[in-house]
């Protein structure tokens, strides 16, 4: 824009806009703001222990479902063994019933003597593992045909067998059964160190007692005086 004063023409300078933006540009990044060094690295400080906690959380929570897995196996296994080894201890000396008198009448039968002899019937025997070795187990009872009785490992004695007998044992950790049937000694569970077997004994009482007295023995000397099993 043109000005006249007298015969002078004067000319206002026009703005440097150039400029102005320049340093409104200097102003706008002057106010902008960020994260600095320290404050990034406190922030990944904090970012790994939370990722720390959360790792051993998991191990954590890990190992206690393994253990609690392995107890719940352990115990599965221990309830197995004793429903199995329980259940021929309770039906260790059971003699069928046979009619061979030729009438009505039946009896026990008379040829069952288990481990002994016709004199003195042996329904439970074992050994008494030396030092640290673990203790044998052997039990006896009848044969039922009629009632497809079997051994240990679920199998039919062999044909012409007059008992069925298992034997229980502890090898290089596994509890082992040895039956009547053709298939040798197998493993029941897994994972046992050791099995230790005391036997109950019927002792000779004064005649003021009217029950039996009992004696544990790991080694009885008269096995037909044996009535109980402990395991």
């Amino acid at each position: 824009m043109l000005y006249t004063s007298g015969h002078e023409v004067m000319r206002t300078p026009a703005p440097r806009r150039g400029l102005l933006k320049t340093r409104e540009g200097d102003n706008n990044r002057s106010r902008q703001t960020g994260a600095t060094l320290i404050e990034l690295m406190i922030g990944l400080t904090i970012g790994l222990m939370v990722v720390v906690a959360a790792v051993g959380s998991l191990v954590y929570t890990r190992v206690a479902s393994t253990t609690v897995g392995d107890s719940s196996r352990l115990y599965q296994d221990a309830s197995t063994a004793f429903r199995i080894i329980g259940n021929h201890v309770r039906q260790g000396g059971a003699r069928r019933v046979v009619n061979d008198t030729g009438d009505a009448r039946v009896r026990f039968n008379r040829d069952y003597v288990g481990f002994g002899s016709a004199n003195a019937t042996v329904v439970v025997t074992g050994t008494n593992g030396a030092g640290t070795s673990t203790d044998t187990l052997r039990i006896s009872h009848d044969i039922d045909t009629s009632l497809d009785a079997r051994d240990c490992l679920g199998q039919k004695p062999i044909a012409g067998s007059v008992n069925i007998n298992n034997t229980f044992t502890v090898v290089d950790g596994e509890l082992r059964c040895l039956g009547s049937g053709t298939s040798g000694a197998q493993a029941i569970i897994a994972g046992v160190e050791d099995m230790q077997v005391l036997y109950g004994v019927k002792q000779v009482h004064p005649a003021t007692i009217s029950f039996d007295l009992l004696q544990y023995q790991a080694s009885p000397t008269d096995w037909s005086a044996v009535e109980t099993v402990m395991v």
